[in-house]
C-alpha cells in the first residue's frame, strides 16, 4: 500500500513499512542526523509536480509526483552502483 499525507511544510510517503518524510522548503532532512550514509530526502514543488529526491550512501534518486486523468503518475530516476535507470509507475485509486 502507498500513503502520501502533506501538511503545510513536508509531505510523508509511506510504501509498505517504509515511511520518508519530505520537508517542502528544499532543504536536506537527514536520518538519522550525523550518519554519513543516512537518508537525505529534500523536495520541492514545479508547478502543479512535486519533486521528491533522495540519497542514501551511493545510491540517489528523484521522483517527479503528478496527476494525469484522475490517477498518480510517478516519473522516477534512480542511480546506483553507476548504473542508471527511468521508468514511470501508474496509480489507480483504489475503489
Amino acid at each position: 500500500m502507498t500513503v502520501i499525507q502533506q501538511s503545510a511544510n513536508q509531505v510523508t510517503v509511506q510504501l509498505g513499512s517504509e515511511k520518508e518524510t519530505y520537508t517542502l522548503d528544499d532543504k536536506q532532512t537527514v536520518t538519522p542526523a550525523g550518519d554519513i550514509n543516512a537518508l537525505k530526502t529534500w523536495a520541492h514543488w514545479d508547478g502543479a509536480k512535486l519533486h521528491l529526491h533522495f540519497k542514501k550512501g551511493m545510491n540517489w534518486g528523484r521522483d517527479i509526483l503528478s496527476m494525469n486523468d484522475g490517477k498518480l503518475v510517478v516519473l522516477r530516476d534512480i542511480e546506483s552502483g553507476g548504473g542508471s535507470t527511468t521508468f514511470t509507475i501508474t496509480y489507480s485509486k483504489a475503489p
